[in-house]
């Protein structure tokens, strides 16, 4: 006979709500340990947290388990790559000085 015992289903479903971090407000800048990149948090659904790129683009869905709280150095990198893509696209948008 196996020593094993079978896994009680609500136990596993408490151990995983357990282990899944905090659920962080909408935009807030998170790492995605699988992919390794800063992205925007965007909603919760059905067990899994949607994520989208910073500079825009698709979304896509994760384990909350392997998302963390972006670093402050993460967030600083973000926001200043931000300002560097809206200087340069005001760049292109002056008024012609006639």
């Amino acid at each position: 006979m196996s020593s094993q015992k079978t896994p009680d289903p609500e136990l596993a479903g408490a151990e995983r709500r357990k282990a899944a971090p905090e659920r962080p407000a909408v935009g807030c800048l998170v790492h995605d340990l699988g992919r390794d990149v800063v992205a925007e948090f965007r909603a919760a659904l059905f067990g899994r947290w949607y994520l989208r790129p910073v500079t825009g683009g698709v979304e896509w869905d994760v384990d909350p388990r392997t998302v963390r709280l972006a670093s402050p150095e993460q967030r600083l990198r973000v926001e200043l790559a931000r300002a560097n893509a809206q200087s340069r696209t005001n760049a292109y948008c002056k008024r012609d000085p006639k």
